[in-house]
């Protein structure tokens, strides 16, 4: 019995240490979580404090959160910066040259002559003063009137008038407004964004009663005068076989059918709008669509299946399920993501990022030695099969050590962590970059879908559309539309 009772003992005793040692196992895992959790927030903190005490808060930093960062805008296809000169010596950027100079605008010349010359004084030439003119905005009011006859004879009544036979066939012909209005009011939302209330406020300070409702309706006039050539142009796009395309969200007020006011917030924020574009090879074509979601049908509905095509975009998942496309991630957005990780409180981690960050740029400039070295090559067939094979020598090995190093940490990394996103990010679109290697027409980014310098006449994309962002990129002059 007391042997027994010793085993009892024993036993009990072992099966409390199992107990303890499983509850200090779960302990442990439960302290490892929040350790994560405890990193992550600060990161987070960190990330938000960047935010919001940076120096200037109305200005972009290299502290706080941009939508673009320089080398991103670096690699775009068109820059702002001037391009400089070699001189001898040194490198210096070419004179500008000074507006009234330029060649670019008309002249008016006005000549001065002395009414009553002095006697004996020679005519020796003219001094010249050139200047910058404004001239504002004129309107007036047209009044054309048509001559109208009446002949009588046996047969009866005929009544003739010199007005045009195809007059009512102008869109505009039964409105008060002629078609340049209707352009300036277009070019005013569309190119300067400023919404109709304000033209219409603008207007009257003018002395023009131009109500928003008139040129609401006379833009709806325009379109539906132009659908046919935007018909051709979606037609254009939907055959390209290299396109890209984007979607970012818009406030549209009552799209869903609703009442178009702001106090229904289900109508506003669940619309988008989608751009469609042509890519390398092709003339350049944008089309826009606007859908009230961010559902897989609105792509689908538009590119169809009828064309195999590389479709270059973000990674959202919607251009993935498309049939006979092959999607070409953009790096700008990856690179992004090792952006936002570095600057989490981790020195570790911020180390491996910087590193990333590096190996790509490394990877963006080896792309543009290879862009320099073929542009005396006209763009036609052999200069992309020459571009793709230059990229196979040269920026492939860049890329596939880039993937080593993330396939290396990927484990060893804090699962909730903005580095663990920024690898998981990249490692998710491992099979699809490497399609970049597939077509020399293919780019490394799809910023040239969301934005453009303003260097290029068709500057802006994507971006302003849904910012109301005038020419100079500042000013969000509305936030919604209806």
């Amino acid at each position: 019995m007391e042997n027994k009772s010793q085993e009892e003992i024993i036993a009990a005793l072992e099966a409390q240490v199992q107990a303890l040692l499983k509850q200090h196992e779960e302990d442990e895992l439960r302290h490892r979580k929040d350790q994560e959790r405890i990193a992550y927030l600060q990161e987070l903190i960190s990330m938000r404090t960047r935010t919001i005490f940076a120096k200037k808060a109305e200005q972009s930093s290299g502290e706080q959160l941009s939508l673009f960062d320089d080398i991103e805008l670096a690699h775009c296809e068109a820059v702002l910066e001037e391009k400089t000169e070699h001189v001898q010596a040194h490198d210096r950027k070419p004179k500008r040259k000074n507006l009234v100079n330029s060649g670019s605008l008309p002249v008016v010349t006005e000549t001065y002559d002395f009414e009553s010359p002095a006697e004996g004084s020679v005519h020796i030439g003219y001094k010249t003063v050139r200047k910058l003119i404004h001239k504002p905005e004129e309107f007036y009011i047209l009044e054309q009137r048509y001559e109208t006859r009446k002949i009588e004879d046996e047969y009866g009544t005929v009544i003739i008038s010199t007005a045009p036979d195809n007059l009512a066939d102008d869109a505009f012909s039964d409105t008060m407004i002629d078609t340049s209005v209707v352009s300036h009011v277009i070019y005013s939302k569309t190119v300067r964004a400023l919404p109709l209330y304000r033209q219409e406020q603008d207007l009257a300070r003018k002395g023009i009663n131009l109500s928003r409702q008139t040129m609401s309706n006379a833009v709806f006039k325009a379109y539906d005068a132009i659908k046919p050539v935007t018909d051709l142009i979606a037609d254009y796009i939907i055959k390209a076989d290299n396109c890209r395309a984007d979607e970012t969200r818009l406030n549209i007020i009552g799209l869903n059918g609703d009442k178009a006011r702001l106090a229904n917030p289900d109508s506003a924020k669940t619309s988008y709008v989608w751009l469609y574009m042509t890519a390398t090879g092709y003339h350049p074509a944008y089309c826009y669509r606007v859908g009230p979601g961010r559902k897989y049908s609105v792509p689908a509905a538009f590119f169809g299946t009828g064309t195999h095509r590389y479709l270059q975009t973000d990674d959202y998942g919607a251009y993935f399920r498309l049939e006979n496309v092959i999607n070409v991630p953009c790096w700008a957005h990856i690179r992004r993501y090792f952006v936002t990780a570095q600057k989490s409180g981790r020195h570790d981690y911020q180390t491996f990022s910087g590193k990333m960050i590096a190996m790509i740029d490394t990877m963006f400039k080896a792309e543009d030695i290879i862009l320099s070295d073929l542009s005396s090559m006209k763009e036609d067939g052999k200069y992309y099969i020459a571009r793709c094979n230059a990229r196979k020598r040269t920026v492939k090995p860049i890329m596939e050590s880039i993937y080593q190093e993330l396939d290396a940490v990927k484990d060893s990394v804090l699962p909730k962590s903005l580095l663990a996103k920024a690898v998981n990010y990249a490692l998710d679109l491992k099979e699809d970059v490497f399609h970049f290697f597939d077509d020399g027409r293919l780019t490394l980014t799809n910023n040239q879908a969301l934005y453009r310098y303003m260097s290029y006449a068709d500057s802006h994309i994507l971006i302003p559309v849904v910012m109301g962002l005038r020419e100079d990129n500042r000013r969000h002059n509305f936030i919604f539309s209806s």
